[in-house]
C-alpha cells in the first residue's frame, strides 16, 4: 500500500528489497515502470566489504580484528544482512570474535537457533505453512544445493513435494520471488542464487 501512495505521488522515494520482491510489490502496486528508476547494486567488492563489516562493528559496538573481519566478509559473502545479524548477536551474547573458531561457533550456534535461523524459517513457513511440506521442500532444496545438475522440471517438483499444479505454481513463484530458486515456468533451478 506504501509503494502505491509513493507511486502515486510526486515525491523522490527509495525502496530497498531484492530484486524480485521490488518487482512484484511494484507490480501489485500498479507502478508505471517506465517511469521508476531502478539502481542495480552489484556485489560489493573486497575492501568496500571489508570496510562495511568494520563500520557494522562499530554500530553494533563490537570488536573485531582483521582475521574475523575477513572472515565474515568470505562467510557471508558481502551480504549486509547476514553480517548484521552476526554481529548483532556477538553483541547480544556479549562474546568475543577473536578467532576463526569464535566466529564459526556463533555462525553455527546462529544457524541454528538464532537470527539467521529464525529468518529462514519464517520465510519457508510463510511459503510453505504444511509442515510435511515445508520438511521435503528442505530436502529438495538441499538435494539440488549439492548436486552438479540443479535443474528440475515443474513434474519432479510436484512428484517430490505431492502438490497439485495450483499449489506448486504459488511454492514457486514465492521461493523464485525469494530468490531460493529460479523458475522459468517450466524449469527450476534450485541452489546458486543468493539468499539476500
Amino acid at each position: 500500500e506504501m509503494l502505491r501512495i509513493f507511486c502515486r505521488s510526486n515525491f523522490p522515494f527509495a525502496f530497498a528489497s531484492l530484486r524480485r520482491q521490488v518487482l512484484a510489490a511494484a507490480h501489485r502496486a500498479s507502478c508505471h515502470f517506465e517511469s521508476i528508476d531502478i539502481l542495480r547494486l552489484g556485489k560489493l567488492g573486497d575492501e568496500d566489504a571489508r570496510q562495511l563489516v568494520e563500520h557494522v562493528a562499530i554500530r553494533q559496538r563490537v570488536v573485531i580484528n582483521e582475521e574475523t573481519r575477513d572472515l565474515l566478509v568470505q562467510q557471508f559473502e558481502f551480504s549486509p544482512f547476514f553480517v548484521t545479524a552476526l554481529l548483532q548477536a556477538t553483541r547480544e551474547r556479549n562474546v568475543v570474535l577473536d578467532t576463526y573458531l569464535d566466529c564459526e561457533q556463533l555462525y553455527v550456534d546462529e544457524l541454528m537457533g538464532g537470527r539467521i535461523q529464525h529468518y529462514f524459517a519464517s520465510l519457508l513457513e510463510q511459503m510453505a505453512p504444511q509442515l510435511e511440506t515445508r520438511r521435503d521442500l528442505v530436502r529438495l532444496l538441499y538435494e539440488a544445493a549439492v548436486c552438479e545438475g540443479r535443474k528440475a522440471s515443474f513434474e519432479t517438483w510436484q512428484k517430490r513435494l505431492q502438490l497439485d499444479a495450483a499449489q506448486l505454481e504459488r511454492l514457486l513463484h514465492a521461493l523464485h520471488i525469494q530468490e531460493f530458486i529460479n523458475w522459468d515456468g517450466s524449469t527450476i533451478e534450485a541452489g546458486g542464487g543468493t539468499s539476500t
